[in-house]
C-alpha cells in the first residue's frame, strides 16, 4: 500500500510536470512582479505624456496671453496718439477763440477811447 501511494504522488508529479508547489508560487510571484513593473512603466509614460501635454498648453496660453496683451498695447497706443491729436485740436481751437477774444477786446478798447474823446 505505501509503495502504491508514493507511485500515485510520483504520477501526480510527473503529469505536473515535476514541479511542486513552491515553484507555481514562486512564478506567480515572478509574473506579478513582472505585471506590476509593466503596470508602473505604463504609468510613469503617461504621467509624462500628461506633463508634456500640460507644458504644451502652458506655453500656448503663454503665447496667446502675449499676442493679447501686444494687441492691447497697440490698441492703448492708437487711442493715445488719437486722444493727443484731439488735444492738439482743442488748443488751436482755443487759440483762435483767444485770438478772436483778443481782436474784439482791441476793438472794443479803441471804440471806448473814441467815446471817451468825444
Amino acid at each position: 500500500m505505501k509503495y502504491v501511494l508514493v507511485l500515485l504522488m510520483s504520477l501526480t508529479l510527473f503529469a505536473c510536470g515535476g514541479k511542486d508547489s513552491g515553484d507555481s508560487a514562486k512564478d506567480a510571484m515572478d509574473s506579478a512582479a513582472k505585471a506590476a513593473k509593466e503596470a508602473a512603466s505604463d504609468t510613469m509614460d503617461a504621467a509624462g505624456d500628461a506633463m508634456d501635454a500640460t507644458a504644451s498648453a502652458m506655453d500656448d496660453a503663454t503665447e496667446a496671453a502675449g499676442e493679447m496683451a501686444d494687441e492691447a498695447k497697440d490698441a492703448a497706443k492708437g487711442a493715445m496718439e488719437e486722444a493727443g491729436d484731439m488735444m492738439n485740436d482743442a488748443m488751436d481751437d482755443a487759440e483762435a477763440v483767444e485770438d478772436t477774444l483778443m481782436e474784439k477786446k482791441d476793438d472794443v478798447d479803441a471804440a471806448l477811447k473814441d467815446a471817451m474823446k468825444d
